[in-house]
């Protein structure tokens, strides 16, 4: 079981079968280029600057989160940036939305896990959710296959 949490929200990600992990950030402004240079590899960095300064922050916070879950499913800390560090697979169109319809007001169905590159056996995703940039991980045999359900209580 994973837990995070931002002003006010509490995430929590749990399995059966695999390592998870689960990281929520406030969406909110932020010097991300200078940010993303600090602690990103030169592709990430330059991939969350390439959609502007309205959706810097959000593409920021997109691969932190995913990198802190990662953390988390694999029983790591971020440790002196060295889980920054960690790969994410970068997509070429951006934002991608959590899917819908829902199947209901209370429950969500989010994409498939992605999985990080050179690394077997972990994947994660992630996502705007109304104020919030969403990510879980997962770590294990068959992880880029584990299915995420997102539910909101009230």
């Amino acid at each position: 079981m994973s837990l995070s949490h931002a002003r006010g929200v509490v995430a929590v990600a749990a399995s059966r079968e695999l390592a998870v992990g689960v990281d929520i950030e406030t969406l909110r402004p932020l010097a991300a280029g200078a940010l993303a240079r600090r602690w990103f590899p030169p592709e990430e960095a330059a991939w969350s600057g390439r959609w502007g300064p309205q959706r810097q922050a959000s593409a920021f916070l997109w691969l932190w989160t995913q990198k802190e879950a990662m953390a988390k499913a694999l029983g790591q800390g971020l440790g002196g940036g060295v889980g920054l560090r960690r790969a994410v697979a970068l997509p070429d169109a951006w934002p991608s939305p959590w899917p819908s319809p829902w199947p209901d007001e209370r429950t969500r169905q989010c994409r498939p896990l992605t999985a990080a590159p050179g690394v077997a056996e972990l994947a994660s995703t992630a996502g705007e959710l109304d104020d919030l940039m969403v990510a879980v991980a997962a770590a294990g045999p068959g992880a880029a296959t584990a299915a995420v359900r997102v539910a909101t209580a009230e």
